[in-house]
C-alpha cells in the first residue's frame, strides 16, 4: 500500500527527489498514512485528522535517530530506505558490549510507538541507507488520540501489536546471540 501511494504522487515529476510533506496532495498522504501499521483501520476523515501532525525528514546512512539511553519523544515511519533497530548486549565470553540487529525497518515501517504511553528505552535506531521518515511528536499525537478515542483506541491497538511482535523479535535475536557465544565458548579448541 506505502508503495502504491507512492507511484500516484510522492515522487511526481521530480527525479527521485520526494516533495516535502507539506507540498504532496492531501489524498497522496491520506493514502501513504493508510498503508502503515500504526495507522492501519482508519477511515479517511481519522486519516486526514492525523496527517497534520507528520512532518517530513531526510536522514544518511549511519545517522542514528535514537539512542537506548534517549527517552522517547517520537513516532517515526520509514518513507524510503530502512532503519536498524538494535540493542546492546554484553557477551559473558567477551564484557564487551556488542551491538545486535533486533529488526530492519523498511517502507511503512514504524519506530518509536513505546513514546505513544511515554516510557520504554533500551533499543537504538540508525539508518542503514539513505533514508526518508516521517515524524510525530508523541506529546502533539497522544492528546489527538486522546481527544478522539475513535483513532486513539485502533492506534494503540496497532502500537500494542508492533511493541509486540517487536518484542518477540527481540527475544529471538537475543537467544540466538547468547546460544551462539555459549557454542563457540564450549566448542573452542585451542
Amino acid at each position: 500500500m506505502v508503495h502504491r501511494a507512492m507511484t500516484l504522487g510522492w515522487q511526481q515529476s521530480r527525479g527521485n527527489v520526494a516533495p516535502r510533506w507539506a507540498e504532496v496532495d492531501a489524498a497522496v498522504r491520506t493514502e501513504l498514512l493508510s498503508g502503515m501499521r500504526l495507522l492501519a483501520g482508519l477511515n479517511n476523515e481519522q486519516l486526514s485528522s492525523v496527517a497534520s501532525l507528520w512532518h517530513q525528514r531526510r536522514l544518511g546512512e549511519g545517522q542514528c535517530l535514537f539512542s537506548e539511553v534517549d527517552v522517547p519523544s517520537r513516532v517515526i515511519v520509514v518513507v524510503h530506505g530502512q532503519v536498524t533497530v538494535e540493542s546492546t548486549l554484553f557477551q559473558e565470553c567477551h564484557l564487551r558490549p556488542c551491538a545486535a540487529a533486533v529488526e530492519k525497518v523498511g517502507p511503512g515501517g514504524v519506530i518509536g510507538c513505546c513514546a505513544l504511553i511515554g516510557g520504554g528505552k533500551g533499543m537504538t535506531a540508525r539508518c542503514t541507507e539513505n533514508t526518508e521518515i516521517i515524524v510525530a511528536d508523541a506529546h502533539e499525537l497522544r492528546s489527538l488520540l486522546a481527544a478522539r478515542p475513535d483513532i486513539g483506541f485502533v492506534v494503540m491497538e496497532n502500537a500494542f501489536r508492533i511493541a509486540t511482535d517487536r518484542l518477540l523479535c527481540a527475544r529471538q535475536c537475543l537467544l540466538a546471540q547468547f546460544g551462539l557465544c555459549e557454542m563457540y565458548q564450549t566448542y573452542r579448541n585451542y
